[in-house]
């Protein structure tokens, strides 16, 4: 396949011949770096929906019949506030790792390019 680049010395279109090449090593590294950003996001969202899914009252340390105390209840609202944001910077996280592995897989497939034959100049008349 031919393409024309620009030639920034000269400032014209110069042919190249082209030819994509896949790095399998770059390939494969790209593909784990993406399923481990997926596997961390999959994790954030399996802890969510296991700390979600715990009653309130078990979570708060609220029982029923008994007085509430506040500062037990406030000490874990707050630990939970605190899971919460965690779980939501490590998705966050996961998902950056995850688009890396995009990057670096979709980077492995080089395009190899050399300047493609032109035709012979004619000689200059003086």
């Amino acid at each position: 396949m031919t393409i024309s680049l620009v030639n920034f010395e000269t400032g014209r279109y110069s042919p190249f011949n082209v030819s994509k090449q896949r790095d399998w090593l770059g390939a494969l590294v790209g593909l784990a770096v993406f399923l481990g950003g997926i596997a961390i996001i999959f994790w954030a969202f399996q802890q969510a929906y296991s700390l979600f899914g715990t009653p309130p009252e078990t979570v708060l340390g609220v029982k029923k019949g008994e007085t509430l105390d506040l500062n037990r209840a406030g000490a874990n609202g707050i630990g939970l506030v605190t899971r919460c944001l965690l779980l939501l910077v490590i998705s966050i996280i996961g998902s950056v790792i995850a688009n890396r592995g995009i990057k670096l897989y979709s980077e492995s497939q080089r395009v190899l390019g050399e300047p493609a034959p032109t035709p012979a100049q004619e000689p200059k008349k003086d």
